[in-house]
């Protein structure tokens, strides 16, 4: 778990307000990261159970290394009006952005979604994020206008949601295969 909580705390300030509107403090880190650790064993039950409890946690790492270059979490919401859906978020240092770890990532967290027999991954992000909503529509996610981010002074919150039933191949990136992706141990 350090490396992780190191790889969270070394971005830049402005990353991690993209990532997160709120930074998380080294403690709170840990214990979040600890959690979903241990809970990766029922996640399948927490699913049915309180989806919003339950979190995949997975971890890209270079060929040979056991540091990592990225990580994803994959959690489980429920709206009271739709289906259970995965929500996908991601970080990259930024040593390794350009080189397919986020499309790795995202492999392995269409892999989860699946394995846990549901239709939609989706991602949210703000809306000075270029970035982000450049990557996530070139990977044939949706993108929708959500409620403003009130962390964020009223700043624009969108949604990108893939139809995994109707979509075609995702688009994982250009690069070289350069990352392994694992769920974390």
């Amino acid at each position: 778990m350090p490396r992780l909580v190191e790889l969270y705390l070394g971005q830049t300030p402005e990353s991690r307000g993209f990532y997160h509107p709120y930074p998380f403090r080294r403690g709170i880190l840990n214990a979040l990261f600890t959690y979903m650790v241990l809970e990766r064993r029922f996640s399948r039950g927490l699913l049915h159970l309180a989806p919003r409890a339950a979190v995949v946690l997975l971890v890209a790492n270079r060929p040979g290394d056991r540091r990592p270059v990225g990580y994803c979490t994959v959690r489980f919401v429920h709206d009271a009006d739709g289906p259970v859906k995965a929500l996908f978020g991601s970080l990259v240092s930024a040593d390794a952005q350009g080189m397919g770890v986020g499309g790795a990532l995202l492999t392995g967290a269409i892999g989860v979604t699946r394995a846990h027999g549901l239709r939609y991954l989706t991602t949210t992000f703000l809306g000075s994020n270029r970035v982000s909503a450049d990557w996530v529509r070139s990977r044939g996610f949706v993108i929708t206008p959500t409620a403003p981010d009130l962390r964020r002074l009223g700043e624009p919150n969108f949604i990108g949601e893939l139809d995994l039933w109707t979509q075609g191949p995702v688009a994982s990136g250009s690069g070289p295969e350069l990352v392994s992706v694992s769920t974390a141990r």
